[in-house]
C-alpha cells in the first residue's frame, strides 16, 4: 500500500493525466450508455495511470538505453 502511495506522489506526466482523464470519461460513458466494453478499457487506462506503468507494468515497452560500444571506435576495426 505504501508503494501505491508513492505512485501518486510522483510527478504527474501529461501521457498519465491524459490516461485518467480518459479513464474517468470512459467510467462515464460505460455507466450512461451500458456499453461496459468501454468499462473495462477504462479500468486499464486507470491501472497505468494510479500505478505509473505502461503496456504490462513489466517493462515490456521500455525503450532500452543507449550503450556505448567497448572496444573503442567500432568504426576502427573496420
Amino acid at each position: 500500500m505504501q508503494n501505491f502511495v508513492q505512485n501518486l506522489k510522483a510527478p504527474w506526466t501529461l501521457t498519465r493525466t491524459l490516461r485518467l482523464s480518459l479513464a474517468l470519461f470512459l467510467f462515464y460513458d460505460a455507466f450512461k450508455s451500458g456499453t461496459y466494453l468501454f468499462l473495462i478499457i477504462g479500468v486499464w487506462l486507470a491501472y497505468q495511470a494510479l500505478w505509473n506503468v505502461g503496456c504490462g507494468g513489466s517493462g515490456q515497452c521500455d525503450v532500452p538505453s543507449a550503450q556505448k560500444p567497448s572496444g573503442g571506435d567500432p568504426k576502427s576495426k573496420i
